[in-house]
């Protein structure tokens, strides 16, 4: 399967033309957590963004002065997504500032890669931005959760559960042969 990428105006993780990715050949660096989005953009510079990286990013709702508001935040906090060419840009970072601030994810001493169903689904949510919206539920009666719109729509079964008040959603998600648990936005609606 392909997935079709477009770049973002604010997201320099994807490539800049329209190109077709497919789910296969992902790796992953490790880096300092909040400096994702730094990272990506010295690797870019120093690469001339001939590489495709991807930040995957969630919308939040956090409580600032007792007002609720929007914010992204990284899905995978540390984590880099790396596209095909790890070796060529672990050689570039080798001699830049850059060396000893990233680490490539091993397994078994090789390069870890992403499963392909792991990363059709991570594409599948943050879709073409990278980005994971917030989703729209409805509280029934019975205390369950219906999701009605939004990336987590089709993912009933891997949402452990859902905080109404700080309006997120604990999901679950596969990731290099580990059980990941990440924190998403939701706005749950009047009890149906």
């Amino acid at each position: 399967m392909k997935h079709q990428a477009k770049r973002a105006p604010d997201n320099d993780s994807l490539s800049a033309s329209i190109t077709a990715i497919d789910f296969a050949n992902w790796y992953v660096l490790s880096t300092r957590s909040g400096k994702e989005t730094e990272i990506e953009k010295e690797i870019g510079n120093l690469t001339n963004h001939q590489y495709t990286l991807f930040v995957p990013r969630r919308e939040l709702f956090n409580s600032f002065n007792g007002v609720q508001r929007k914010v992204i935040r990284p899905l995978f906090p540390g984590y880099i997504f790396v596209y095909k060419k790890i070796e060529a840009i672990l050689k570039i970072l080798r001699n830049s500032p850059l060396n000893g601030r990233l680490h490539p994810l091993l397994f078994d001493h090789a390069l870890a890669t992403v499963r392909e169903t792991e990363m059709e689904l991570l594409m599948k949510i943050t879709g073409p931005t990278g980005l994971v919206k917030t989703s729209q539920a409805i509280l029934c009666n019975d205390r369950t959760v219906v999701i009605n719109s939004g990336p987590l729509k089709d993912l009933s079964g891997s949402i452990l559960y859902i905080n109404k008040r700080k309006r997120k959603a604990l999901l679950q998600v596969q990731l290099l042969n580990r059980c990941v648990r990440v924190a998403v936005g939701v706005e749950v609606l009047n009890s149906a």
